[in-house]
């Protein structure tokens, strides 16, 4: 899972392993561990929810997302979903490779070559 920040965006990269997790209704969370401390990042796919959200809880960046979403969009050939909350855009995609055999469980470029 790549996560990226900037000034008002939110993107989150998911494999092809991953999108199939979120797919299933499973949550994929990574964390980093620096001095003692820990930041970590999460996406779930929550039934019921009314859309895409994003907020920090316990020093985790949680972004949920309607199981309703989750599970076709892992079936199909969609790039993403995408969300605006008070302002900040959030993105979650589909990783794509680069160039062929570059990443193995990333998904194949639609777009060759880069």
């Amino acid at each position: 899972m790549k996560l990226r920040l900037t000034s008002n965006q939110l993107r989150v990269r998911l494999n092809r392993g991953e999108v199939a997790v979120l797919g299933q209704g499973r949550a994929l969370e990574e964390r980093v561990e620096l001095e003692g401390a820990s930041l970590g990042w999460s996406v779930a796919a929550i039934p019921g929810i009314a859309g895409i959200t994003a907020r920090f809880e316990d020093r985790i960046l949680a972004v949920r997302i309607p199981a309703e979403l989750a599970s076709p969009w892992a079936a199909n050939q969609e790039e993403g979903l995408y969300a605006r909350q008070a302002g900040l855009e959030i993105a979650i995609e589909k990783d794509y490779e680069c160039k062929p055999g570059s990443a193995p469980d990333a998904f194949p470029n639609p777009n060759k070559p880069c």
